[in-house]
């Protein structure tokens, strides 16, 4: 804008004399600047003192139409930035949500008391899960009389990715829910759930088998190594004997002799007979189920003589205790083997295309995985290993890729991770943001311990495979968990002071294995003669 100055003290007040005359026209263009000033003299000394308002406008005019002109660009192009970065850091909306592939599981409810009855996961059009999206969901439940009820989903996405509903069962009886996703209904059939009385509700939830199964004799036979011979044949036992004599002398090595593992269409071999165990320091083990003690508050755990199969070894005072993985229980993404020694994720049609049965008020809702069958809260020194095959199907970030790890029963299945939990002890591998590379690392109470990266470069290169080898020993006296990278023979996680007593509640091995849309990922389970030996170096860290 131009600016300039005037004396106010040349204007004389000359009444309201030349007030109303017409300013003379100043053509600024044709005069030249001596004659400008001039004319500015003049007219200034002519008029009175309110004419200067006047006199300016006319004068700079032009000037002053540029300047708003200007000013009006400027809070344009503000006001359009401003509204395009909002539209840059806003969250996504629910133009991104694929409505056909949105996931809800459905839960029981007990009457007059509020539960979750349906859970609900979007997805985008690339089978991604979105954890942020804005969406408009509404929920008609229809009760056994077909009265209408519409409850509210509440919004859990900024914690877990997922709308939860809420509900409270008027009268027990069968009900049938219909999911409308802005506006749009996922499955005209509804999804359908119970609602129990309250007694029925807990005996369901807290009940046991009548007969518990012991996990440790269905598994398939494996030959016996030179050394497990001799330590079973040292045992005075004449089934033992009659058992060392049927076998053939020439297992030199541990070898699988049983049907090879696959998913589907396998036939395991006869179970072998058990064994009665002689060492007292194996007597005091849980014997009932890990879907029996999933959902149990107050667990106490009785002692009982348990039974054993050949592949139970003891390595000195290192018990490898027979331990795999609980199929009962595992998460409906999980498929487990026959023999429960391996499980894999499945792919993403068969996750969408699975529903709950009858028993699917027991298995996992949230965790991506399954438990194992055994639980420990005996002193003793236990080890198992786990081997983990993957396979690179998309690049990987900051995806998480498996979970293993010991965690109390009441804390499984809280949500997707067991790393935030005080009462859970896991290492997973993932992407990491500290170094770029896909690394292992040791989680407890949400709290990195841990860091071991077991890639050089990230991405890894689209369908490559990589196999990892770890293991794992425990000892619950003096309450250290230690895991081994038998690749490299190095320590990549040491946890101490686990809460684990006779008096605690017991700690279960936990399996989790994510993202099927990015890898592929197998993992298979170890223990008894398939343990060739224990690492020294896990030993000497218990020693230190």
């Amino acid at each position: 804008m131009v600016s300039f100055k005037i004396n106010a003290k040349k204007f004389k007040k000359s009444g309201t004399r030349g007030y109303n005359q017409k300013l003379p026209t100043v053509k600024s263009d044709t005069l030249k600047r001596e004659n400008q000033n001039s004319i500015r003299r003049n007219f200034v000394n002519s008029y009175p003192e309110h004419s200067l308002v006047q006199y300016i406008s006319h004068e700079f005019q032009d000037e002053i139409y540029m300047y708003r002109e200007y000013k009006n660009k400027l809070q344009s192009s503000i006001t359009e930035m401003d509204r395009r970065s909002k539209d840059l850091f806003k969250k996504p909306t629910s133009i991104a949500i694929c409505i056909p592939n949105t996931v809800v599981v459905p839960s029981d409810a007990a009457v007059d008391e509020e539960k979750i009855v349906l859970t609900i996961r979007l997805y985008n059009d690339e089978l991604i899960p979105i954890y942020d999206a804005t969406a408009d969901i509404s929920i008609e439940i229809l009760d056994p009389d077909n009265d209408i009820l519409r409850p509210h989903a509440e919004d859990y996405t900024d914690k877990d990715g997922t709308y939860k509903v809420y509900f409270i069962a008027p009268k027990p009886g069968k009900y049938t829910a219909h999911v409308l996703v802005n506006g749009k209904c996922i499955n005209t059939a509804g999804y359908k759930f119970s609602a129990l009385g309250q007694y029925s509700y807990n005996k369901r939830k807290h009940s046991f088998r009548s007969s518990p199964r012991l996990y440790t004799g269905d598994m398939p036979s494996r030959s016996f190594s030179r050394m497990t011979t001799g330590m079973l044949s040292s045992m005075s036992s004449p089934r033992i004997s009659a058992l060392m004599s049927s076998r053939s002398a020439k297992s030199d090595d541990i070898l699988y002799r049983g049907t090879p593992r696959t998913f589907k269409g396998v036939v395991a071999t006869k179970p072998p007979s058990r064994l009665t165990v002689l060492d007292e320091s194996l007597q005091d083990a849980p014997i009932y189920s890990a879907r029996d003690q999933l959902n149990m508050e107050n667990f106490s755990p009785q002692k009982y003589s348990e039974t054993i199969t050949e592949r139970n070894l003891l390595y000195n005072d290192v018990n490898c205790i027979s331990i795999a993985f609980d199929a009962a229980v595992s998460h409906p993404s999980i498929e487990v083997s026959r023999d429960s020694l391996t499980m894999a994720l499945k792919s993403t049609k068969q996750i969408y295309g699975s529903t709950p049965g009858k028993t699917g008020t027991r298995r996992l809702r949230l965790f991506p995985g399954t438990i194992g069958t055994r639980s420990f809260n005996k002193p003793g020194l236990f080890y198992w290993e786990i081997s983990i095959k993957f396979k690179i199907l998309r690049l990987i970030r900051r995806t998480v890729l498996f979970e293993i790890g010991l965690a109390r029963n009441d804390v499984i299945d809280k949500s997707f991770r067991n790393d935030r939990s005080p009462f859970a002890w896991v290492v997973s591998g993932s992407g990491c943001h500290l170094c770029g590379k896909v690394c292992l690392h040791g989680w407890h109470n949400g709290q990195m311990l841990s860091h071991h990266p077991f890639s050089d470069r990230i991405p890894l290169s689209i369908r490559s495979y990589s196999k990892l080898h770890y293991g794992c020993l425990l000892d619950t006296s003096k309450r250290h968990w230690i895991v081994v990278d038998l690749k490299s023979r190095k320590v990549v996680a040491h946890f101490k002071n686990l809460v684990v007593s006779p008096t605690e509640a017991p700690l279960w091995p936990v399996f989790g294995i994510y993202n099927p849309e990015q890898t592929h990922i197998t993992m298979e389970i170890f223990y008894g003669s398939d343990v060739s030996r224990i690492p020294e170096e896990a030993l000497d860290v218990l020693s230190i």
